[in-house]
């Protein structure tokens, strides 16, 4: 929570060989450009690192933290500036909550404790209005709080938010039961840690636009792209990227719900949608079937910890990835097996981006131009999307 030239007090809570991590006490000179947190919770609440920069401050923070990470690159690409989200508050149109016997909130920051909160200025309305409507139910809730893993609201584009219980696996037959017969009145869904799908009925609309004008649509408790307004620039910069190459048989790796594929099928591409997650799996084909893609979109669950690249037989012109926090380690290794003539990597972390570009260069791949969007402002992530082309 320091800004650089500040002058602070702090005690060391964590020392390695070549690094500490320290924690401050008191600030005894602050920057010049420190502002005052909007929301109350910031500092404790996990959730957010930067609303003490001014939001302009922020974006330049955030390129310059990727440049200097990027460019000990043997061959870095060439950088462009952050796209800024507006707006900047507001925006997440999905969020996931934990439970404990007080209530439900984010975890404290470098704890599992939880904040209890009752609103986020980072949510959007909608967001906001589901998280009033789970309160009045906390006594209903947390009666069950051992067996709910998590809590899901979710607007996607839509007017109205969604509320979704996770469920632990390990629960009896009994405890199902009066599980349901309690949520069933709450009007929120709720699906168990067996079960692959949740009520179809629930599907939630993350995005509408230029490259899918019929929609794009998931189980509401799937994964999908939390700022809406920047998913745009996200589709944008891919399909941009991917018609820059040669070719247009492409595979995707890790491609949940069709964020990508299918607006990629729709500009003209073959695609094939690998991903682990059997829910991501059945919405893709649901999209597949709403945006009549079927021809052009094939989706299949694959373990891709475990895949073997060499059984791909058929030829594949361009593959794209976007995988989580921890990158695509194994696949990177083993994607020349595909001899792809370009490859697009979409990242939420610069430093597991670096690691894996450093494979694919290895073996004959030079990462061309990435483009940076700020898909959570506020928050430490990135978000990147960085082409490269086969050399030679």
């Amino acid at each position: 929570m320091a800004l650089p030239g500040e002058i602070v007090s702090c005690q060391i809570v964590e020392e390695k060989r070549d690094w500490a991590r320290a924690e401050i006490l008191e600030i005894k000179k602050p920057s010049p450009i420190r502002i005052r947190p909007f929301c109350k919770y910031f500092g404790k609440c996990g959730g957010c690192q930067f609303q003490h920069l001014p939001y302009e401050k922020e974006l330049s923070f955030k390129y310059s933290i990727f440049k200097k990470i990027i460019e000990k690159l043997k061959y870095p690409p060439e950088i462009e500036q952050i796209i800024g989200s507006f707006p900047h508050e507001g925006y997440r149109a999905r969020a996931r909550l934990f439970v404990n016997n007080n209530g439900f909130g984010f975890r404290k920051r470098g704890s599992k404790e939880l904040v209890l909160i009752k609103r986020c200025p980072l949510f959007n309305k909608a967001l906001n209005n589901g998280l009033n409507e789970l309160w009045p139910h906390s006594d209903s809730l947390l009666k069950f709080h051992s067996s709910i893993k998590s809590v899901t609201i979710s607007s996607g584009i839509d007017p109205e938010a969604k509320v979704f219980l996770e469920i632990k696996r390990d629960i009896t037959q009994s405890k199902e039961e009066r599980i349901n017969d309690v949520f069933l009145k709450t009007g929120f869904d709720i699906f168990f840690k067996t079960e692959n799908t949740s009520n179809p009925k629930r599907l939630v609309s993350f995005y509408k636009g230029e490259f899918a004008p019929k929609g794009l649509f998931c189980d509401g408790a799937d994964f999908f792209q939390a700022n809406t307004f920047q998913n745009e620039n996200l589709i944008t910069s891919v399909i941009s990227f991917s018609k820059r190459m040669e070719g247009k048989t492409l595979m995707e790796f890790f491609c949940g719900s069709g964020n990508f594929s299918i607006p990629l099928a729709l500009s003209g591409f073959k695609v094939t949608g690998l991903d682990i997650s059997e829910r991501g799996i059945e919405n893709a084909k649901i999209n597949a079937k709403i945006n009549n893609i079927q021809e052009q979109g094939l989706f299949l669950k694959r373990n891709l910890d475990k895949i073997d690249l060499s059984k791909i037989k058929e030829k594949v012109d361009i593959c794209l990835l976007d995988p989580p926090r921890t990158g695509a380690k194994k696949i990177c290794k083993n994607i020349h097996q595909l001899n792809p003539s370009g490859i697009i990597y979409v990242s939420c972390d610069p430093m597991t981006l670096r690691r894996d570009l450093e494979y694919l260069i290895d073996h004959g791949y030079r990462p061309q131009e990435t483009v940076l969007i700020d898909l959570f402002p506020h928050t430490f992530h990135i978000e990147s999307v960085t082409w490269l082309l086969k050399k030679g």
